[in-house]
């Protein structure tokens, strides 16, 4: 029989965080592989000559139910949970949804990874956060999230913790990569359209690589301890109008001319964005990634490709 991940009842050894994973043997399982960052991820994977498997939201969610995922998994030794409901407005609207995917299903995965002895790579959020601090959040401040998109994470967090799950959890933000839509291209579109843009000067965070990510999740895979959140960003800390200059100079066109500073109260939405978000990076075993301006120009060519 096929050894399932998430097999009820089966008899899986469980595999402590102080012991080292034999490398050649070792799965991974990327939930959520069509979205932009798990789609990155399972690419890294396959550079780096893995054994992976890749399972899309429509894969995992028809049901949504424990026994609907345990024939799709096998035996994996990583599972990284890239699997989320992140249209942040659409959450004000309807967050049963948004706490099914981001809060209920994470606790049932993490259920199973705590049965099958797998380790659990879970991406959240800085939305986790209430945005009023002035300086970075600490893995270990006080969570208190303002939006129902931030509190689906917390939700999920909360699960599995709770679980007995060997688990680490990755918190990132302000995510942009070569796959999928993010604000670079969309900020790229309309410049290279000669459309000025009026970007917010007044929210704070830390732009971060999708590929710089999956970088760091590979490197903690490999440690024999792991700490149980990651603060998982680029180093350092801008605003979106800042950010939006960059994008600006990586396509050769003046952020004076076509960059226009404005303040948040004049873009109304649905949630409620974080002034600051910025995470402190600095806490875990591992040096964190670089600065996100240098790491935005070493792979800006490479996101805007398709788009010039």
């Amino acid at each position: 029989m096929h050894p399932a991940l998430f097999q009820l009842g089966g008899r899986f050894p469980k595999v402590p965080f102080s012991v080292e994973l034999p490398r050649e043997n070792e799965k991974w399982a990327v939930l959520g592989s069509a979205g932009m960052f798990g789609r990155q991820m399972f690419l890294t994977l396959e550079e780096q000559g893995k054994q992976v498997e890749g399972f899309s939201r429509e894969d995992l969610l028809a049901e949504a139910k424990l026994e609907e995922v345990q024939e799709r998994l096998g035996g994996s030794t990583f599972v990284i949970n890239a699997l989320a409901f992140t249209q942040v407005d659409d959450a004000e609207g309807d967050p049963n949804a948004a706490n099914e995917v981001n809060g209920h299903f994470v606790g049932r995965l993490a259920k199973a990874c705590e049965q099958a002895g797998a380790l659990l790579f879970h991406v959240s959020t800085d939305y986790v956060f209430d945005g009023l601090s002035s300086d970075p959040y600490p893995v270990d401040a006080a969570a208190n999230p303002q939006t129902a998109y931030g509190r689906s994470k917390l939700l999920g967090e909360q699960a599995i913790k709770e679980s007995a799950a060997d688990f680490t959890i990755f918190r990132t933000s302000w995510l942009y990569g070569k796959t999928g839509s993010n604000f670079p291209k969309t900020i790229a579109n309309k410049l290279m359209a000669g459309q000025p843009v009026r970007v917010v000067a007044d929210e704070f965070g830390s732009p971060t690589s999708a590929k710089d990510l999956s970088d760091l999740i590979m490197r903690y895979a490999e440690l024999d301890r792991r700490p149980s959140i990651v603060h998982a960003t680029a180093s350092g800390s801008c605003s979106w109008y800042e950010f939006a200059r960059e994008i600006a100079i990586s396509l050769n066109l003046d952020p004076d001319e076509l960059v226009i500073p404005v303040s948040s109260v004049e873009f109304e939405t649905l949630a409620k964005r974080p002034k600051y978000s910025v995470l402190d990076n600095t806490e875990g075993p591992i040096e964190p990634i670089g600065n996100w301006r240098e790491r935005w120009r070493a792979q800006s060519s490479e996101v805007l490709l398709g788009l010039q």
